[in-house]
This record gives C-alpha cells, sequence and structure tokens, in this order.
C-alpha cells in the first residue's frame, strides 16, 4: 500500500470531508508557523514532493499539531485533530508494519 493510497482513503472517509474543510481553514490562520493542510499534502504527494510514508506522516502530524495548538482544547477542531491524528497515525502503522 502507497502513500497516495492512504491519504485517498483518508479523504475519503465519511466524516473527512467535513474535516478537511476545518483544516482547510485552520491552515488559512497566520497562527501557524508553518500552515500545512490535506489540499497542500495532496498536491505535495502528486507533484513528488512527499515521497515516502515518513514525508506523509511529517506533514499529517505538522497539520494535526498546529490544529491542536492553535484551538482550546474545548474546541471542535481540536477534539478532531486529535482524532484523526489517532486515525491516521494507526493507518501508517498498518501501511510501515
Amino acid at each position: 500500500m502507497s502513500v497516495v493510497s492512504v491519504d485517498t482513503r483518508w479523504v475519503k472517509n465519511q466524516c473527512g470531508y467535513a474535516r478537511f474543510d476545518m483544516m482547510k481553514n485552520f491552515a488559512a490562520t497566520d497562527a501557524a508557523c508553518r500552515p500545512m493542510d490535506l489540499l497542500t499534502i495532496k498536491k505535495n504527494i502528486d507533484s513528488g514532493m512527499i515521497r515516502t510514508t515518513a514525508e506523509f506522516q511529517r506533514d499529517m502530524m505538522l497539520m494535526f499539531i498546529n490544529a491542536m495548538m492553535y484551538n482550546s482544547v474545548e474546541h471542535d477542531v481540536y477534539q478532531m485533530a486529535v482524532e484523526m491524528y489517532n486515525d491516521v497515525m494507526m493507518h501508517i502503522e498498518v501501511v510501515t508494519s
């Protein structure tokens, strides 16, 4: 299984579309030193900037950590970032083992 298939499977997740929009809107803010969102990650995969599972994992983690640092623990985006982080890391673990 490749990085691209993990990314595609996540974006097509039933709740992924709503979450994608929230993460995309977050990344547009100036709060993060290095904003990251799913669309940027997909573009980086398509362009060859992300070539390995480790690079994919790095950018996914950056996106989630940015969302958690910017939002309070009580905010929905924070909670979704934690949930998505756990889900994505589980999928990456399956791919790398």
